[in-house]
């Protein structure tokens, strides 16, 4: 009896020294990733860079009322970071919110009455593809028109353009036609969604 009692002793005692090394070994090597190639630095400082401000020239609303075949329109606006490393980059789409498509839905023929986009740059991130005269939505939706990314301190400017073009031939079905939408900005963030809020200048949570 008294020796079957040591055997499990010793056999519980080697149990726990094995978990020990388990855990000891685990805990080191999770250490170990962490710090690895940091063995010589007294700290480490993380900079987060901030979506500064967008920028509308005139507001982000878009209303065309009273157009005439020929007739454009044009609406400058910024996206810019300040602070962070230079080589952070932060992702944002352009959206198109349209709430009154009843003159884009009556423009039949294509290309008719559209829209395009242009971009220019200061850094080195990627602004949104230019846009050449594409047909605006017909329906009231959000419609991404374009992808960009700054890096580090950087400021992209874009110009979107309205046209409602004339054909050569009577366009009477056009008369009496509102169209409104705003541009919206969007940013992809680990706490969801973001987008712009031009009354009060900051970004706000996304819902739809």
């Amino acid at each position: 009896m008294e020796s079957n009692r040591k055997q499990t002793i010793f056999m519980s005692v080697i149990g726990v020294a094995t978990l020990l090394v388990a855990v000891i070994g685990a805990t080191f090597a999770y250490f170990t990733i962490q710090v690895s190639g940091n063995n010589t630095a007294s700290s480490i400082t993380i900079t987060t860079a901030n979506v500064a401000a967008v920028t509308f020239t005139d507001g982000p609303a878009i209303t065309v009322a009273n157009a005439y075949p020929g007739y454009t329109k044009s609406k400058t606006f910024t996206v810019a970071t300040t602070g962070g490393d230079a080589s952070s980059t932060i992702g944002y789409r352009i959206q198109l919110v349209t709430t009154n498509t009843a003159l884009s839905a009556a423009a039949t023929n294509s290309k008719e009455f559209n829209y395009s986009l242009s971009g220019t740059k200061t850094g080195s991130g990627t602004v949104a593809p230019a846009v050449t005269k594409a047909d605006m939505p017909k329906t009231n939706t959000t419609t991404t028109i374009g992808n960009g990314t700054l890096t580090g301190n950087e400021t992209h400017t874009y110009t979107f353009t309205v046209e409602l073009a004339e054909r050569g031939a009577a366009q009477d079905y056009l008369q009496g036609k509102t169209f409104a939408a705003i541009i919206q900005i969007e940013l992809a963030t680990t706490e969801g969604n973001r987008t712009w809020d031009e009354s009060t200048s900051s970004w706000k949570k996304y819902t739809n």
